[in-house]
């Protein structure tokens, strides 16, 4: 029989909650106890050992190395699989309601669900802020927020708007971009310069002397 640190494992009045199921990996008080040990409830785990019972050498005592797999609250299998909340940045979200509220001083809560958005005021506003934070003005001088932040909210809007049919659609007649053929150009032209090794400057270089 199998002994823990030459121990003999009783199953009935020694079990805390620190113990195992070898065979499952489950805590052994989530088995259903009986006069002859404790009963394992995965029928898997039955079917391969043919029978229900968990036997004395399938008990793991506080001590040993926890099973990987461990007992799963069923809420967490049906949670796992909606809409997830978890993956946001808690830090970039409360900067974000932070400029959300300059805009409910300014405009009053959610004005833009009952007035509505235009496109090109949207595309302007975020615009003028990437543009901003890509020319190194991290920080909107107007709200004294990150640049990025505003153009995170600015999109927000513009989303709720969206899926509230509350936007004025002003975009231009479609006039296709051209990636694909963009994109070739522009390999054609790393390719025809790769022997160079010009320096590329970056913000951390001056323009007339003034960084």
């Amino acid at each position: 029989m199998f002994t823990n640190n030459g121990r003999t494992p009783t199953l009935l009045g020694a079990v805390n909650v620190h113990s195992w199921c070898g065979t499952c990996g489950r805590g052994i008080l989530s088995h259903y106890p009986t006069t002859k040990g404790f009963a394992c409830s995965l029928p898997e785990y039955t079917a391969a050992m043919g029978h229900a019972l968990v036997p004395p050498e399938c008990v793991r005592y506080q001590g040993e190395v926890e099973p990987t797999t461990k007992e799963t609250n069923p809420k967490d299998a049906i949670g796992s699989k909606k809409a997830p909340m978890s993956t946001l940045p808690a830090g970039v979200l409360a900067e974000m309601g932070v400029a959300m509220l300059e805009g409910k001083a300014k405009y009053g809560a959610f004005n833009y669900r009952i007035a509505g958005v235009r496109s090109s005021v949207y595309y302007d506003a975020l615009m003028r802020h990437i543009m901003a934070w890509w020319e190194g003005e991290d920080i909107d001088p107007d709200s004294g927020l990150p640049h990025v932040t505003k153009a995170l909210v600015t999109l927000a809007v513009l989303r709720d708007a969206q899926r509230n049919g509350m936007v004025t659609d002003d975009r231009p007649p479609i006039s296709p971009i051209g990636y694909a053929d963009l994109n070739a150009k522009s390999a054609a032209i790393v390719e025809m310069h790769k022997d160079k090794s010009p320096r590329h400057y970056t913000w951390d270089d001056k323009i007339g002397g003034v960084k």
